[in-house]
């Protein structure tokens, strides 16, 4: 079986096989929608930023 939050295209259209899978859960692209989630993709996004700024190639 599979769990998909991200599918190409997004949204799926109607006629995908995928829709038809007895054993494929397709749920809506929010994977990373916690907020300890959110944080820490921000925590990273300003480290990165810093280091980008602090150590140029």
């Amino acid at each position: 079986g599979a769990g998909l939050d991200v599918t190409v295209p997004e949204p799926l259209p109607t006629d995908s096989p995928l829709l038809k899978l007895p054993n494929c859960f397709i749920l809506p692209h929010i994977g990373s929608a916690t907020s300890e989630t959110r944080r820490l993709m921000a925590e990273r996004t300003i480290d990165n930023l810093i280091a980008a700024i602090s150590d140029p190639p």
